[in-house]
């Protein structure tokens, strides 16, 4: 939600009312309204529209465990495979649909001639979410060996147990990492004031990788360096599949990791912002934004 926030704020106001006006063709549309109207927000339409899109993919992924039409669960994650102790960069041992193809039907979708309404304000939808898991390191990895076989290992830290503190039940790794820009469950105008507050702190100066080569695989392999570096310490942390035997996060890994997170969240706002202006063009005296 975070992300799709930010990217909006960095739309030019043509291209932000373009997209509100797609997203209304949006199956999830109606409910997206209803809940808008009752939950009195204090938040821009559009704005509110782009947070909600962002939750639908992994809601429909929820529903009729996962049998719903619109539904590609192998669209959320890459596995590249980690192995130590060198951790160099190969391919995913299982090749199909992953979240690079998907990044890519909905690019195509969103900029296609042939789509209806309906089909492009869906390929926005899973474009503002596949943006967002791309960037989140622990959808781009799987770490291989001991006790994670090849060739989907720990399938990005779901198939590993750590204690955030002492006396407190153990998490999922990837959980701990889903869970370090804030919970769900505030309120869309909560989250949008954080998210202003983020950018505050990130202007793009700060955020050289902004300057290099752009696309999909090159997003992907950044977020799986930071997997590597700050997830799993090049190795370091210690891992188990085991609950009961769950180690406790060495000190200060979650201000690196909360660090690490939202840089990785403001560099995905950016990229889908130019994302959307690149494949969703707006009027042709308007030139989309090189970063």
């Amino acid at each position: 939600m975070k992300v799709a926030a930010l990217a909006y704020r960095e739309l030019p106001e043509t291209t932000r009312q373009e997209m509100t006006n797609l997203l209304t063709n949006h199956p999830a549309f109606p409910d997206w309204k209803e809940k808008y109207a009752a939950e009195g927000q204090n938040l821009e339409f559009g704005a509110y529209l782009f947070m909600q899109a962002s939750l639908w993919p992994d809601e429909i992924r929820s529903l009729d465990h996962g049998h719903n039409k619109y539904s590609h669960k192998e669209w959320h994650y890459i596995n590249y495979p980690l192995v130590g102790p060198a951790f160099r960069v190969t391919e995913p041992y299982v090749d199909g649909p992953d979240i690079l193809k998907g990044i890519h039907q909905a690019e195509e979708e969103l900029s296609g001639s042939e789509e209806t309404p309906k089909e492009r304000a869906i390929a926005l939808s899973w474009l503002i979410h596949l943006l967002g898991d791309v960037h989140q390191p622990l959808h781009t990895v799987a770490l291989i060996g001991g006790e994670f076989k090849k060739p989907h290992g720990d399938k990005g830290g779901n198939g590993v147990w750590v204690l955030v503190k002492e006396g407190h039940s153990a998490m999922k790794l990837h959980q701990v990492w889903d869970d370090l820009l804030g919970s769900r469950s505030k309120k869309a105008r909560t989250c949008y004031n954080e998210s202003l507050e983020l950018r505050s702190r990130y202007p793009n100066e700060k955020l050289g990788e902004l300057g290099l080569k752009a696309g999909a695989k090159e997003w992907s392999l950044q977020s799986r360096a930071v997997a590597v570096g700050k997830a799993y310490l090049f190795g370091k942390l210690a891992v188990t599949k085991e609950r009961d035997q769950a180690a406790l996060l060495p000190p200060d890994y979650l201000k690196n990791a909360k660090e690490a997170a939202e840089r990785q969240a403001m560099l995905a706002a950016l990229r889908l912002a130019y994302d959307i202006r690149a494949f969703a063009p707006p009027p042709e005296s308007e030139e989309v934004a090189k970063f």
